[in-house]
């Protein structure tokens, strides 16, 4: 299983977007012949500024690949507008068979940058 456990803002290198920001993250996992889409929170987005963490957060997004396959995590985080979001940051990771699928790791994405806010977050996993 694929559990998101903590994201943290680790910063936002425009000064224009400095402060709270109200993030959201969409991810997509996949193992090649199932793909699961989310979003965390379901609903709304939480506030936060450079440096906080969203813990103990334990959303499963997705059971274990079958043999053979490979495990693709992407997310995509955002800051949400009155508007049109911003893209802030986009990560991958990407495991296979041989790697046991990441089991038994609590492994870090690190979304750079993706968009006009050009914030970095990093969102931690765990596989089980």
């Amino acid at each position: 299983m694929v559990i998101v456990k903590k994201f943290r803002l680790i910063d936002e290198t425009n000064p224009e977007w400095a402060g709270e920001d109200d993030v959201y993250a969409k991810f997509v996992v996949s193992d090649g012949i199932r793909t699961v889409h989310t979003r965390i929170p379901s609903s709304g987005d939480w506030g936060m500024d450079e440096g906080d963490i969203r813990d103990n957060i334990n959303v499963v997004i997705f059971d274990t690949p079958r043999i053979g396959n490979y495990l693709s995590i992407n997310v995509r985080v955002y800051d949400a507008d009155a508007g049109d979001d911003d893209l802030i940051g986009v990560g991958s990771l990407y495991l296979t068979s041989s790697q046991n699928w990441g089991k038994g790791r609590v492994l870090s994405i690190i979304c750079n940058g993706g968009g006009p806010g050009e914030g970095e977050m990093e969102v931690v996993v765990e596989i089980r």
